[in-house]
């Protein structure tokens, strides 16, 4: 029984882990893709 409940936490808090990872990735991959469409805009305003 004991075991069981590690196991579980143990797989939940794997699961907490990978979404904080997942998270973090789209967080770093989002603020690329903005920095590259922001990039061009900024350029076209200042030229303009």
């Amino acid at each position: 029984m004991r075991n069981a409940v590690r196991d579980f936490l143990g797989s939940v808090n794997f699961d907490i882990y990978m979404l904080m990872l997942a998270f973090r990735f789209l967080l770093l991959f989002g603020m690329r893709i903005r920095a590259a469409c922001h990039k061009p805009v900024l350029d076209v305003m200042s030229l303009s």
